[in-house]
This record gives structure tokens, C-alpha cells and sequence, in this order.
């Protein structure tokens, strides 16, 4: 049985529907992140989850207990928000300790447990600083001892990073995993951040216009989306739509190009318009064994992104972006530059 279970909620403000039809189970201990675009409804979904708003239909459950319609004080259900939302009169073992004050917790226990928790994320020696002589960081580090002090049965995150530089964002997104995994408490993340998503998470939910696109593990989601919507809000892809032959295992694009891919669509037929999705790093320079998925073209733009350099290569109409390893020794080519570029029929993505 799931430990939290979403079934078939929905949530609507006026005549717009903010979710639709959203069905989740995640066992005890899981790390599951809502990924999506502004809009999509994750944070609304989160919200529904910690009581600050109220479902139109359907139910939830933490542990076989049904908390629909509980009031958000009697869930212990913690939550970490973007904006740290911490108190700048109190000090940060005041901040940690506001939980266990409410819950007239004895004062013995509450100091007991926030000095554990000023310990999980290393701020034992700011206890008696404020928020203003803090980090950015270090306030959101804050943020989230004082959500895990109350021991709650899950863990809501709202963005927590966004705010962050991204080197901070970087070592604190580390941390966050370290503690859920010590702590084994289950965690529900929401982010548009998808490199966030696919580091963190056991599962992924990629919502769209209120609804769920797809769920499983970050490798599933990244290399078998489901939908276009996946393929392209996930990673970096390419493109190339043509009509499938009549050996079905392959596309003949407009230009006379011909692509074959490593599967045979026995469900469609001779004609039918079908798109490869292709993603940058299985695109490789130089010519390849097979004539029908190499492509010559023009540079027309070099992206320097730090461990990969890549391409955009213009060939007959199509556009298709290809990562290198970088490596100083090499020769990157330049734009303007003529390449030839090839993939494996095994690396195609067919939705």
C-alpha cells in the first residue's frame, strides 16, 4: 500500500482548472519531484498535499489516513518554501524551535531535537545568529531543520533552490538528498529546474496544462519520454519528421534524405508521417557506417557549455544539435565550418 496516496484530484480558481485528473502513489521513503513549466499545476498539487488549499474532488491519504479536508496544522506535514519565510526577529534556534513551541513540545526535548537538527545541516555554530547575518543558503538550511524538526510523515519542497546562486544551489541540492536518504522521510519536490529533477528524485511526475505527462524514474523519463511534450521539455532534442517506408523502419524526410531507426512501427503504415526524437550527446561528428543517418551540413552556432561544447549543424533543412566531450586538445569546429554528423538507428526515439 502507498504510504501517500493522490487519487484523481482536481483544483480549480474560477473557471480555470489548475489540476486535472492527478493520481500519485509513493511509498515510504520515496523522493519524488513535480517537474514542469510555470503554470502547470505542481505547486498547486503541493498545496492540496499540505492543506493551504482544498481539493474540488479527490482524495488524500498519508499512511492509510484520509487528511482531505484536514486543516493544515493537524497533518504534520513539513514544508520548505522558496522564499525561506523565516522569522527575522527570532534567532535560528528560535526559527528551528517555532514548530515545537506550537506543539508544546517540553522545553528539555525541544532543545534536544533542534540541536539534532542544527547538526543535520551544519549550522550548529550559527544557532544564535539572525537570518539577516546568514547566507542565502545557510537561511534555506534554516528553512528546512526548522520544517524536519517537527518529524513530519512528508517532506514538501517548493522550489527551495531558485533563489540560490548556482554553485550554492549545486552543494545544497546535495544536501537535501544526503538528509532525506538518512532520514528515509518521504519527500514530494517541485521544480522547473529539470537537471534538479533528474539528479534528485527516485521518481519523476512531468506535468503539463494540469495534468500528468508521465511518471517513472529520471533514466525512463529522459530516455523513453511518452509524449512530445516530455521529449522536448526534458533535455535537449532534435527533430526530423518524414514519411515511414514500407519496410517501416525507417523515414523518408523532404529533401530525398532517408533515416532508419532500430524498431519496425507494425502499427502504422506506409505513408504515415512519424518524428525521431534524437538527443545531442548520441549525435556524433564525422561520417557513420550507415549512409541513411548521416548528415552534412554547416556550423551554425558553438555552444560552450562547460564539460560538453555544442553544435547546431544545418543540413538540408533540418537542424540538429550535437554534444562533444570538451577536451582542449581537440579542435572544435568553427561555424561556418562544413561537418558531417551521424547516430545510430538504436539512438532514434520514436513516440
Amino acid at each position: 500500500m502507498a504510504y501517500l496516496q493522490l487519487t484523481d484530484l482536481r483544483k480549480s480558481f474560477g473557471s480555470t482548472v489548475a489540476v486535472e485528473h492527478f493520481s500519485l502513489d509513493v511509498a515510504a521513503g520515496e523522493f519524488v519531484s513535480f517537474l514542469g513549466p510555470s503554470g502547470c499545476g505542481k505547486t498547486t498539487t503541493m498545496r492540496m498535499i499540505a492543506g493551504f488549499e482544498m481539493p474540488d474532488t479527490g482524495r488524500i491519504t498519508i499512511d492509510g489516513e484520509d487528511i482531505t479536508h484536514m486543516p493544515a496544522n493537524k497533518r504534520r506535514v513539513g514544508m520548505v518554501f522558496q522564499s525561506y519565510a523565516l522569522f527575522p526577529h527570532l534567532s535560528v534556534r528560535d526559527n528551528v524551535a517555532f514548530g515545537l513551541d506550537l506543539m508544546r513540545m517540553p522545553k528539555p526535548d525541544a532543545r534536544k531535537r533542534v540541536d539534532e537538527m542544527l547538526d543535520l545541516v551544519q549550522l550548529s555554530i550559527q544557532a544564535d545568529r539572525y537570518p539577516h547575518q546568514l547566507s542565502g543558503g545557510q537561511q534555506q538550511r534554516v528553512a528546512l531543520a526548522r520544517a524536519l524538526a517537527i518529524q513530519p510523515r512528508v517532506l514538501l519542497l517548493d522550489e527551495p533552490l531558485s533563489a540560490l546562486d548556482a554553485k550554492i544551489r549545486d552543494e545544497l541540492r546535495n544536501e537535501i538528498r544526503r538528509i532525506q536518504l538518512e532520514l528515509k522521510i518521504t519527500t514530494i519536490y517541485v521544480t522547473h529546474d529539470q537537471e534538479e529533477a533528474l539528479a534528485l528524485s527516485d521518481r519523476m511526475v512531468v506535468m503539463n496544462a494540469g495534468r500528468i505527462e508521465q511518471i517513472g524514474p529520471p533514466a525512463e523519463i529522459y530516455n523513453h519520454p511518452r509524449t512530445a511534450f516530455v521529449a522536448s521539455f526534458v533535455g535537449t532534442q532534435s527533430t526530423l519528421t518524414g514519411a515511414l517506408t514500407e519496410s517501416r523502419d525507417a523515414l523518408n524526410l523532404p529533401g530525398g534524405q532517408t533515416v532508419r531507426f532500430g524498431t519496425t512501427l507494425t502499427h502504422r503504415s506506409t505513408g504515415d508521417s512519424v518524428t525521431v526524437h534524437l538527443r545531442p550527446e548520441i549525435i556524433m561528428l564525422g561520417e557513420g557506417a550507415d549512409e541513411r543517418n548521416t548528415f552534412r551540413g554547416i556550423v551554425a552556432q558553438v555552444m560552450f557549455l562547460g564539460s560538453v561544447v555544442r553544435l547546431l549543424v544545418r543540413a538540408d533543412g533540418h537542424t540538429l544539435a550535437a554534444d562533444i566531450l570538451n577536451n582542449p586538445a581537440l579542435r572544435v569546429p568553427q561555424i561556418g565550418e562544413t561537418v558531417a554528423v551521424h547516430f545510430a538507428a538504436e539512438a532514434c526515439h520514436v513516440l
